[in-house]
């Protein structure tokens, strides 16, 4: 329970299923800043993460999501829509390289800002987070977009 990369994990229960969220702290990304390129601890959390998820056979969704600082360093329309969604990416690709079969994912999404984790806070970095849904299997596909 030492471990300090576990300041940076919160589990929950959803309708959809368990829920692992990976979210920065103060001072401690998880990304590069307006990056989807992740951190060292970012890539161990998602290698952790990964090797976990090989234990189960559930379908997987993935979530990217931005605080509300306005992002637009990269000009021509690029923020944090689109920076969810490319973190999202760079967290499937990491799982699928700790093992995940790519069968597995459901979906991957970019949330931007709209649902922060810390809403009366939207610049929280707690709000920068990537989500990993492990999603329940009595679900009915055609709920979960495919």
């Amino acid at each position: 329970l030492g471990n300090p990369m576990l300041q940076h994990v919160r589990t929950r229960l959803s309708d959809e299923g368990l829920v692992i969220e990976l979210f920065d702290a103060a001072g401690r990304p998880l990304f590069g800043l307006g990056s989807a390129a992740p951190t060292p601890r970012m890539a161990a959390l998602l290698e952790m993460v990964g090797e976990v998820l090989t234990i189960a056979e559930n379908r997987v969704a993935v979530t990217g999501h931005t605080d509300a600082a306005p992002f637009a360093a990269r000009g021509g329309g690029y923020g944090n829509w689109e920076l969810s969604s490319d973190r999202a990416h760079a967290a499937r690709r990491a799982l699928e390289r700790a093992g995940v079969d790519p069968v597995r994912f459901a979906r991957v999404t970019g949330k931007g800002d709209v649902e922060p984790a810390f809403a009366e806070s939207p610049a929280d970095p707690r709000n920068r987070r990537i989500e990993i849904t492990l999603l329940r299997s009595d679900l009915d596909p055609a709920a979960l977009g495919e």
